[in-house]
Order: structure tokens, then sequence, then C-alpha cells
């Protein structure tokens, strides 16, 4: 359901969009198509986070793949966390990376979240579930 339900609502914006003035006139009418605000409702959603109730576009999260891992310790890595110091959003490594050594984070969510939100899904999850 939640691949259909994102998809409505994809589309729905693509016809909101499509008959804003203002917004066609800005992006120009060939540029809205329903091709590209599918490929940008995508985009946005896969590469952002939510703080305080809001989604925040974070690019860099393409540099950082999902893993659970271990940690120094022998435990899986724990889940990702975001801090915010002075207005501005801290998520430190889950584990001691060495130089040149490829960056996981713990989303810490199902394979049906993974998969319906960004694409993948990790064939060791301690957080999935029957979905």
């Amino acid at each position: 359901m939640i691949i259909q339900d994102e998809k409505q609502r994809a589309l729905e914006i693509f016809e909101e969009a499509s008959q804003d003035k203002k917004f066609v006139k800005a992006f120009g009418a060939n540029r809205i198509t329903r091709d590209n605000v599918f490929w940008a409702y995508i985009i946005v959603h896969s590469r952002s986070i939510w703080w305080h109730g809001e989604r925040h576009l974070v690019p860099l999260l393409d540099l950082v793949n999902c893993g659970e891992g271990i940690n120094e310790y022998g435990e899986v890595t724990r889940a990702h966390r975001t801090d915010f110091v002075e207005n501005v959003a801290v998520a430190r490594a889950n584990k001691s990376y060495k130089k040149g050594e490829q960056v996981f984070e713990n989303y810490a969510q199902p394979n049906y979240i993974y998969w319906a939100y960004h694409g993948f899904a990790l064939d060791e999850n301690s957080h999935d579930c029957i979905l």
C-alpha cells in the first residue's frame, strides 16, 4: 500500500503543479512533466530526514550507505541519531572508521520502509518484520 499511496501523492503534486500558473512560469511548461515531478518527488523523499516535525533535504545522505554493521565491541551498531547543537543538525558516526573505510549508518528501519522509500533492502536486518 505504501508505494501506491506515494505514487498517488506524487500524481496529486504533479496535477497541482501543472495547474499553478506561477509555478509553471517559474520552471517552464515543458519542464512540468509527470516524469520530472515524479523524479523530484523521489529525490526529495529519499534524501531527506525529519527533525522537529519537518522534512530537511540532506543531499550528503548519498555518501553514507545503510547497514547495521558491528562495532568495535562486537555489537550491532546503534541506530542513527541526529542531535541539535545551536540550530545545527549533528550526526555522529555509529562506530570508529579508519581513513578510507566505507561509512555506514544504521537507519534502524524494516526492509519494507527501505524498499518503499529508498529502493533497497538489507540481507541482514534486525529491524525487519513480516511486512
